[in-house]
């Protein structure tokens, strides 16, 4: 498929009719920011790194979990910084995931129109 995010697992299904992880969201996320704010580094800026202790840096979701964090649309667990990538997003986180997305894709926007 042509949107990033939307691509095949590493084990060549997508999945549809499955609950959406935090990992697959994650990747949705990182997707969809790299095309608003036309930053294709986004897409490996943090391969090959380990910053949550339940995430491998060299996990298929890595990337796009650090950018989702660092962009504060998704955040690891303050006590244990557990991220849980595979727990399944609840209608509410998603509302606020969504919220989240928007207001980072709007401040970049009008920090690049100066």
């Amino acid at each position: 498929m042509g949107i990033p995010g939307f691509k095949l697992l590493p084990d060549g299904g997508f999945h549809s009719d499955e609950p959406v992880t935090r990992a697959g969201y994650a990747r949705v996320e990182r997707g969809d920011l790299t095309l608003l704010t036309a930053d294709p580094s986004l897409s490996t800026r943090y391969v090959g790194e380990t910053s949550f202790p339940d995430v491998r840096g060299d996990s298929y979701a890595y990337n796009a979990i650090a950018v989702s964090v660092e962009r504060g649309i998704m955040s690891a667990d303050r006590t244990t910084g557990r991220f849980r990538p595979e727990d399944t997003v609840s209608g509410v986180e998603l509302t606020s995931f969504w919220m989240c997305t928007a207001i980072n894709s709007l401040t970049n926007v009008t920090d690049d129109l100066g």
